[in-house]
């Protein structure tokens, strides 16, 4: 069974919320963090949870449900990382990524609990980079033809047809915001049309009423407006590369 890497912070008799931050306990700390983002086993989901409380660390607020105390001991972290191993280990990672999901032509469907997790925290927040959303998509569409599974995932970051009409558009914005990046959405369309034999019935049913969706001029707009793709310097990636 694979070890609980995030819990390695929270539980048993190292935890960080037990002790005092000592130059040993600093060591300690450190060894941890590099045996996470340097181990081939595990996902690139755990490793991007852990460098955001690095890359987001000198905010006031605690992100991505990382409570203050355990961002505050982030900061530290930081702070004593004299000769920069952290932001090696996190290039490493992004590296490692590149590698895997580029010339090793992994399929992210298999390895990721999380996809579009791992996608967009990889991704540079630049809206205008044509080059980097090819080579996104290239990843997206990779073994997807092959599982319906996968195709059903996407599906779920969608509201209903229904819902998209009815909600103001403040709610279907933060359904929808920069949808667009992983798969746009009349490709997922025709995607789904050709595999609805082996697609669930209410996956099907979710299609079609976005494909009519989309024949109505004004929605169709709409949904652009909502979904297509627009800067955000917020993503992981985005954040490591201002550091």
């Amino acid at each position: 069974m694979k070890p609980n890497y995030f819990n390695m912070f929270h539980t048993g008799k190292r935890s960080l919320f037990l002790f005092s931050i000592s130059d040993a306990n600093f060591e300690w700390m450190f060894a941890q963090i590099n045996t996470i983002l340097g181990s081939p086993d595990v996902p690139f989901g755990v490793k991007y949870y852990l460098m955001m409380s690095f890359a987001f660390a000198d905010r006031d607020r605690a992100n991505g449900g990382i409570d203050y105390k355990t961002l505050s001991i982030f900061k530290s972290l930081m702070e004593r990382d004299i000769n920069g191993s952290i932001r090696q280990h996190m290039k490493g990672v992004f590296d490692e990524r590149n590698d895997h999901y580029g010339d090793e032509n992994w399929i992210i469907y298999e390895q990721e609990e999380n996809p579009f997790f791992v996608i967009y925290q990889g991704w540079s927040g630049d809206a205008s980079d044509s080059d980097e959303i090819a080579v996104i998509r290239s990843v997206i569409r990779r073994g997807l033809e092959k599982n319906p599974k996968a195709i059903e995932f996407h599906w779920r970051r969608f509201p209903s047809a229904d819902e998209f009409r009815d909600q103001h558009q403040e709610q279907s914005r933060s359904h929808l915001m920069n949808a667009e990046l992983y798969l746009p959405l009349k490709e997922l369309i025709a995607l789904t049309k050709k595999m609805k034999d082996e697609m669930d019935e209410i996956i099907v049913e979710k299609m079609t009423k976005w494909d009519s969706l989309l024949s109505d001029k004004t929605e169709q707009q709409r949904y652009q407006e909502l979904a297509g793709l627009k800067t955000d310097i917020n993503t992981l990636y985005a954040a490591f590369r201002r550091s």
